[in-house]
């Protein structure tokens, strides 16, 4: 019975890590995607495409030095909940 429930319990937990694996793939490509067409409309409308690539370069180190600092509130808290989330739910082991 313990085999069948870590069983599941792991099941689970590898089927949310390949779920977060593939929405952070396409929410790169599709930040990539929607940085280049900022600088490509930033060279078209306003000004240089240097100038639309920094912009875009300084936001993304603001992003990350916001994830830096908030790491634990942005990632390591909704882990943690998570993963008690799955290894802590009795409903199946009842039955």
């Amino acid at each position: 019975m313990v085999k069948l429930v870590l069983t599941e319990k792991l099941a689970r937990m590898a089927t949310i890590l390949l779920i977060i694996v593939i929405l952070f793939v396409l929410f790169m490509f599709l930040l990539f995607f929607l940085s280049f067409s900022f600088i490509f409309w930033y060279a078209d409308h306003v000004g240089p495409a240097y100038a639309g690539a920094l912009i875009v370069t300084c936001v993304y180190l603001l992003a990350g030095i916001a994830v830096v600092i908030f790491r634990i509130q942005l990632i390591l808290n909704p882990l943690i909940r998570q993963i008690t989330k799955v290894l802590m739910d009795n409903k199946n082991e009842v039955e």
